[in-house]
């Protein structure tokens, strides 16, 4: 690519990846445009004002949650990282979320029919996830499924009682876990939604209007 950045034709530089190399690739763009992507720790607030446990909206709801934080093992930009969820709703919600991974989240060869979720990219995007796994649970953290490894493929990851300090509440794992809070008021889910250096992508469950608004 350094013969595209460097030329001085070439009037725009668009680079989705890591932090460290964009920056790099900014610096080095001089009066070019650039546009930047650089990672995310995606957010889900699911509110009591949302789907019901029992109604098929909740099912719905559970079900894409999971499927946009274990579709191609986590490795999207835009991949559930984080779910904030009102605390009268909160059992529940862990509940039919492990169910709905050990049920519908299938591992295995990508040419599977019904794969979910296969291999990591590579030997170094494992490690990193192991590590961040490692790091949440020696201060606390929890796993209610998962946590097989069999070399780069590992078995979906959901994740509760993770400390705010822990890698995997502040940092992109880009791997299979999920990692889930209880909050008792909205502007305390905001507040810890927007605790993350990252902005890419947020979302909210609910039925009530008002708080759309004020999430947007």
């Amino acid at each position: 690519a350094a013969p595209l950045i460097d030329d001085p034709r070439i009037r725009l530089l668009s680079f989705t990846g890591s932090a460290q190399v964009g920056w790099a690739l900014k610096a080095r763009a001089g009066q070019k445009k650039v546009l930047l992507e650089l990672g995310g720790d995606a957010a889900v607030i699911v509110s009591a004002h949302g789907p019901a446990p029992g109604e098929p909206e909740w099912d719905a709801m559970v079900a894409r949650i999971a499927f946009g934080a274990f579709a191609f093992a986590g490795q999207v930009c835009v991949s559930v990282q984080r779910v904030f969820v009102e605390r009268s709703r909160y059992e529940d919600f862990l509940r039919d979320l492990v169910a709905t991974v050990e049920s519908q989240i299938r591992v295995g060869p990508p040419e599977q029919e019904g794969v979910v979720m296969s291999a990591l990219i590579d030997d170094r995007a494992a490690e990193k996830t192991h590590l961040f796994i490692e790091d949440a649970l020696s201060r606390g953290a929890r796993l209610l499924a998962g946590g097989h490894r069999e070399g780069r493929l590992f078995d979906p990851m959901v994740i509760v009682d993770v400390p705010s300090e822990a890698r995997l509440a502040c940092d992109e794992v880009f791997g299979p876990v999920v990692a889930i809070w209880p909050y008792d008021d909205l502007e305390e889910a905001f507040e810890r939604v927007n605790a993350s250096r990252y902005g890419l992508q947020t979302g909210i469950y609910t039925g009530d209007l008002g708080e759309a608004n004020r999430a947007y």
